[in-house]
């Protein structure tokens, strides 16, 4: 009998030892410890899987370099989120989360968050047709935009990249209309350190050849422009000085000067108000005449005869070939396959 007791009694003190060491326990470190970037980009949300029934509470510390840490929040036992605020935007900030109780603390997770997000898509995107020229409009969406990417799409052709510009624009005019009778489509997209937005809804309009009401003058001084919507009283717009203007050619919303011994100059005349020179090519001989025909210019190049020019890009032209002639190449005139040259006494 005595022997069954202290058997007991050996039994109710190993369960009672086993049951302090249990309690006295620290609680088990928290898992899946995430950091979440807000919208206003000054909060960030921390999130986390409690693994433990015997916490406390839970510790949150913060570092920006992740070396100097410090103590940010003390949040009650079985929560799991917690929100830090007042931040600095596009800042790298580096949590530590532990479980403690009154025999100690749990391991610490660990995570990081980046005061930023890739930015919405543009919205409300528009073109529409102003003076010869397609001007986009949009809404901004994004407070945290670095730039705009801008592509463009004419007829069944693939998407271009056709400029970049800066954070909060929500604007730009594409000049570059040399395509008549087909639908030039635009698409938007933002980007910034993290990445781009999706693309704005495109936008796309169908563009006709533009009716011209003005016609240009080589003179001495340069290029005039008159505008003849009423032919019979011509009003005189503007000046473009040039050296040596010999003669001018009108194609899409761009006048080609045959400019002497300086070469053709192109010139953008979109609007006739406010024209300007985009760039200027040097032939080899003297430029007496010049005619433009699906963005290719053929040039009366006095003693050198026929020089042909790629002007699909405006701002950079690109020599293709010289044909000599007899004589002296001083006027041209293209129809169909046939370039037709004035050539002096030839």
């Amino acid at each position: 009998m005595r022997e069954k007791i202290v058997g007991i009694v050996i039994f109710l003190l190993a369960f009672l030892i086993v049951s302090i060491s249990f309690a006295q326990q620290v609680p088990k470190a928290p898992s899946d410890f995430k950091a979440e970037t807000l919208p206003s980009l000054t909060e960030v949300k921390l999130t986390w899987k409690d693994n433990s029934t015997d916490e406390d509470g839970f510790r949150i510390m913060r570092s920006v370099d992740g070396i100097d840490w410090e103590q940010i929040a003390v949040v009650e036992k079985n929560t799991t989120q917690f929100i830090d605020k007042g931040l600095t935007s596009k800042t790298t900030y580096y949590y530590k989360l532990h479980a403690y109780n009154a025999y100690g603390r749990s391991e610490n997770a660990l995570t990081k968050g980046f005061t930023s997000l890739v930015p919405p898509q543009p919205t409300s995107l528009v073109a529409s047709l102003v003076n010869g020229v397609i001007k986009l409009s949009w809404k901004d969406e994004s407070n945290y935009e670095t730039k705009y990417m801008i592509e463009r799409k004419i007829g069944n052709s693939e998407w271009q990249e056709i400029a970049k510009v800066p954070e909060n624009a929500t604007e730009f005019i594409d000049k570059d209309i040399s395509i008549y009778g087909t639908t030039y489509y635009y698409r938007i997209y933002t980007e910034n350190e993290l990445g781009k937005s999706l693309s704005s809804p495109v936008a796309s309009i169908f563009v006709n050849q533009i009716k011209q009401n003005t016609i240009l003058i080589a003179t001495n001084e340069g290029v005039a422009l008159y505008d003849v919507s009423e032919p019979s009283v011509p009003i005189f717009l503007v000046l473009v000085e040039m050296k040596n203007a010999q003669s001018a050619f009108t194609y899409n919303n761009y006048a080609y000067v045959a400019d002497g011994e300086y070469g053709i100059t192109i010139i953008d005349i979109a609007d006739p108000q406010t024209p300007f020179k985009i760039t200027s090519f040097d032939t080899p001989g003297f430029a007496y005449s010049v005619y433009v025909k699906d963005n290719i210019a053929y040039v009366a190049d006095g003693e050198k005869g026929l020089v042909i020019i790629d002007v699909s890009n405006v701002q950079k032209p690109n020599q293709l070939s010289i044909v000599d002639t007899p004589g002296l190449a001083c006027g041209i005139y293209v129809q169909d396959n046939y370039a037709y040259i004035a050539d002096e006494k030839n």
